[in-house]
C-alpha cells in the first residue's frame, strides 16, 4: 500500500506540538534506510544521527530555536562532512575521510538537521543515469528496473523512498533536477553563487552549485533559506535575492515545449500550463529558445576543461588512491567515464583543441544572452527537464535530448525542478521552471501554484519505503 511520507513542514510541526520526537523521527527514517535496496546510500550514519537527535531534542528542551529542528537529511557523498568518509563515488577517494565540512551543511546542523548518510552518486558527479558509482548503480525507488538519475541519484532515491526527509545534491549541468525529475521530487539549482560551494569536492567550479532536493516547494525553500548566503570561505559566493516574488496572478510565464521531448513530456507541460494559468498567471506559448544539443556541446566542452584542470591533484602523491605514479594512479583511480571527460578536457585546451574551447565560451555567452533576453520578457520559463521519463539502465539520453537544463548552469540563472504526473508505467514525469538571476522566489511561488492544482504528489508502493 502507498504510505505517505511526511514533509519536513510537517516533521517540524509534529516536534513543535509533542506529537514527535527527534530522536522518534531519526529512527523512523533510518528504520527504512538501514535496508536501502536502491543504492541509495554509500554511508549510512546510523549511530552517530541518533546521537545529533538526541543532542537536538536537548537543545529544544534549553528553548533554542532551531527551524530544522530534527529533520533527518541526507547528503551527497561529493559534499564534505567532518569526520564522515567522503567518496565522491570514487576508488580515488575511497577511504578519504575529511575534516571539515562543507558550509551548507554546517548550516543545516546548525539549524537543528540530523545527518542520516552520505548518498550514491556518477562517479565526481559526471553522468546522468547513477550508473558510474564505483559503489554500485542506483534503483528508481518508482521502478527498479529504471534509473534515478544523476548525478545525485542516490540523494533523489533517498527522499523519494523515504529514508531521509530531505538531501542535498549538486548541479553541474542538470544533475540535481534531472534525478529529481525521474523520482518525483523538487530540486532547485539556485542563482550561481547564492549557496557557498566551500566544502563541495569541485568538478567543474564555473558550473556547479549546491541544491535542496524535497518532497514540496515549501521544503526545498525552507532548506535554501537556510543554506543561502555570503560565505567568507567561498569568494564567488553571494547574498541571495529577496524571499517575497510575485503573485502567480501577475506572472507572465512562457511555455516551451519543443519537438526534442516524448508524449509524457508535452503532456506534463501542458499540465503544467494550466495549472498556473488556472492560478490567474498569464502562459503563452513560445516557438523556440536555445537548441538543447548546442548547450550540452558546450556544457561539455566547458565542463570536461574544468575536470581536468580540477581533477589534476590527484596524483597519488598528496592523499587518495596510489598506484605508484601518476599515470598509474589516474588509470587505476578513475571509472572510464571520468578518464573520458579528462581526456576530452585536456584536448580542448591543447593548442589544437582550443578553438573548440574558445567557440564553447562564445556559446555560452550566447546562450547567456538568449537566456537574459527571454527572462526579462517573462517571469518564469517553463521547459522540460529532460526529455523523458527515467529510462532503463544502458540506454542513455543524446546529447539533443539531455541538453535542456544546461543552460541554468551555463547562464547563472536558478531553475526549479517540479513533479506534475506520472506516466502510465507509473514513473514520475517532471518540468523545469527557469527564472533570471536571484528570482527564486518567482520560481518557488509558480512552483507552489502547480502543487496547489496538482495536490499531494503519489509516493512509490512495495517494499523500497
Amino acid at each position: 500500500m502507498n504510505r505517505e511520507l511526511p514533509t519536513i513542514s510537517e516533521i517540524i510541526e509534529m516536534i513543535k506540538n509533542g506529537t514527535a520526537s527527534p530522536d522518534g523521527v531519526c529512527r523512523s527514517f533510518l528504520s527504512r534506510a538501514e535496508n536501502d535496496a536502491l543504492g541509495a546510500f554509500i554511508t549510512l550514519t546510523a549511530d552517530a544521527a541518533l546521537d545529533a537527535a538526541s543532542a537536538v531534542g536537548e537543545r529544544l528542551s534549553r528553548g533554542e530555536n532551531l527551524p530544522l529542528a530534527g529533520v533527518p537529511v541526507a547528503v551527497k557523498d561529493n559534499i564534505c562532512t567532518a569526520g564522515v568518509r567522503c567518496t565522491c563515488a570514487s576508488k580515488m577517494l575511497e577511504n578519504f575521510i575529511p575534516t571539515y565540512s562543507a558550509t551548507a551543511w554546517e548550516r543545516l546542523r546548525a539549524a537543528g538537521a540530523v545527518l542520516v548518510g552520505k548518498t550514491n552518486l556518477d562517479e565526481f558527479a559526471m553522468g546522468s543515469s547513477g550508473e558510474t558509482s564505483f559503489f554500485g548503480a542506483v534503483k528508481n525507488p518508482y521502478g527498479p528496473a529504471r534509473v534515478a538519475g544523476g548525478s545525485s541519484s542516490g540523494s533523489a532515491a533517498a527522499v523519494a523512498a523515504g529514508y531521509a526527509a530531505a538531501a542535498l545534491g549538486s548541479d553541474t549541468g542538470g544533475s540535481s533536477r534531472l534525478p529529481a525529475s525521474f523520482c518525483g521530487l523538487v530540486a532547485l539549482k539556485p542563482t550561481y553563487g547564492t549557496v557557498s560551494r566551500f566544502g563541495l569536492v569541485s568538478f567543474a567550479p564555473s558550473l556547479e552549485q549546491i541544491c535542496p532536493m524535497t518532497l514540496t516547494v515549501c521544503d526545498a525553500e525552507l532548506i535554501y533559506r537556510v543554506i543561502a548566503g555570503r560565505d567568507p570561505k567561498d569568494m564567488t559566493s553571494t547574498d541571495p535575492g529577496p524571499a517575497g516574488g510575485r503573485r502567480t496572478a501577475d506572472m507572465k510565464i512562457a511555455l516551451w515545449s519543443p519537438p526534442g521531448v516524448t508524449d509524457d513530456v508535452r503532456g506534463a507541460l501542458r499540465a503544467a500550463a494550466d495549472m498556473l494559468a488556472s492560478s490567474g498567471a498569464s502562459v503563452t506559448e513560445i516557438d523556440s529558445f536555445f537548441d538543447p544539443a548546442e548547450a550540452a556541446a558546450v556544457y561539455m566542452a566547458i565542463s570536461s576543461a574544468e575536470a581536468s584542470s580540477t581533477l589534476s591533484r590527484y596524483d597519488g602523491i598528496r592523499f587518495g588512491f596510489s598506484a605508484g605514479s601518476p599515470e598509474k594512479t589516474r588509470g587505476d583511480g578513475f571509472g572510464k567515464g571520468v578518464i573520458d571527460r579528462l581526456l576530452t578536457g585536456a584536448y580542448v585546451l591543447t593548442e589544437d583543441g582550443g578553438s573548440r574551447y574558445r567557440r564553447a565560451l562564445s556559446r555560452r555567452a550566447a546562450l547567456t544572452a538568449a537566456a537574459e533576453e527571454m527572462t526579462s520578457r517573462y517571469d518564469v520559463i517553463l521547459m522540460p527537464v529532460a526529455c523523458s521519463a527515467a529510462h532503463r539502465p544502458g540506454e542513455g539520453m543524446g546529447p539533443a535530448e539531455d541538453g535542456y537544463s544546461d543552460v541554468a548552469n551555463l547562464s547563472g540563472m536558478p531553475s526549479l525542478a517540479v513533479p506534475v504526473k506520472q506516466n502510465g508505467d507509473g514513473l514520475p514525469v517532471g518540468v523545469g521552471l527557469l527564472a533570471g538571476r536571484f528570482r527564486e522566489a518567482d520560481l518557488f511561488a509558480a512552483g507552489r501554484a502547480i502543487e496547489r492544482a496538482r495536490g499531494r504528489f503519489p509516493r512509490p508502493v512495495g517494499e523500497v519505503v
